[in-house]
């Protein structure tokens, strides 16, 4: 699954359970971009536990995660918006105080990481 774009190895991680509404977006994003990503981007898509991920993402140099969410803050958290967090320069946003439908959040996994490296 490990690709090259340009000089680096980028990830496009399209995250959500199709059988759960909107949450579905990940996994048709994936079908959507798949065999259309630039020569050597890797695509995976993955539901439930995002806890795998962190072993999906070990040697990439970005990873692009596609994930539907539950809103930030007004009006940041417009439905459809898109949210960019660049861990080289921004924290990450704080945890959403709902529930998440899966049992190890894509946030929680980005801070799980963090702490282990």
């Amino acid at each position: 699954m490990s690709g090259e774009t340009g000089s680096r190895k980028v990830l496009v991680a399209c995250l959500g359970n199709p059988d759960r509404g909107d949450d579905g977006v990940g996994p048709a994003v994936a079908r959507a971009l798949a065999g259309r990503l630039p020569d050597g981007a890797s695509l995976i898509a993955r539901s439930g536990d995002m806890l795998a991920l962190i072993d999906d993402w070990a040697g990439f140099d970005a990873v692009v995660c596609v994930d539907a969410a539950a809103p930030m803050d007004a009006p940041l958290g417009a439905p459809g918006r898109i949210h960019r967090v660049d861990l080289a320069r921004d924290d990450l946003p704080p945890s959403a105080p709902v529930s998440s439908s899966h049992a190890f959040g894509l946030m929680d996994a980005v801070r799980l990481a963090g702490t282990l490296s």
